[in-house]
């Protein structure tokens, strides 16, 4: 039983390409939106307060991470095998991209606080085109060669980032446990 259940997950190393793309575009996210807001926070915030906003966020990303990971993995045990193992690379990380994207992209379309009932009204719209766009795309990418080759070099390039990523989510992890400790 267990190995049945084994068999159906993706090779180890298409899991940590999975993880470095997820890595990739949530850290990248977090740090893009920061550095607009580190000189505001030098007139009020300390060195080690900033520290520690980035501290909280790297291990907030780092879940983060691990848990779109891990749903693209639990979601592949629902599909069948020639539909998701084959390419699950390939449909991940496309599917990171859009979803991912398109989340990013709706929260900017909507960040002024006075188009927050035009916000909410769009999610099952928004969200539904979203899902269709992302199965049929994920499906295209995996099926068509030259499409599955450049998301897989992508998703292979995105694996270097994580050896600036998980270092500095263990330094967070430290100066977060060292912050409630003292």
């Amino acid at each position: 039983m267990i190995n049945r259940l084994l068999s159906r997950l993706p090779a180890r190393q298409h899991i940590v390409n999975v993880f470095a793309t997820a890595a990739f575009i949530v850290y990248g996210w977090t740090i893009y939106a920061s550095f607009w807001k580190i000189p505001s926070w030098m007139f009020y915030l300390k060195l080690d307060e900033i520290f520690s906003v980035y501290a909280y966020s790297f291990l907030v990303n780092f879940v983060e991470s691990a848990l779109l990971t891990a749903g693209l993995v639990f979601l592949g045990f629902f599909l069948s095998d020639n539909l998701w193992k084959d390419g699950f690379l390939s449909a991940s990380v496309i599917t990171l991209a859009i979803s991912v994207g398109s989340a990013l992209l709706h929260m900017r379309l909507y960040e002024n606080p006075n188009q927050r009932v035009g916000f909410i009204d769009s999610q099952l719209r928004w969200w539904g085109m979203t899902i269709l766009i992302t199965f049929v795309a994920s499906f295209v990418f995996a099926r068509v060669p030259w499409l599955r080759r450049v998301s897989e070099n992508l998703a292979d390039r995105f694996v270097v980032f994580l050896y600036i990523y998980i270092p500095l989510t263990m330094l967070s992890l430290g100066l977060v446990i060292f912050r409630i400790v003292l």
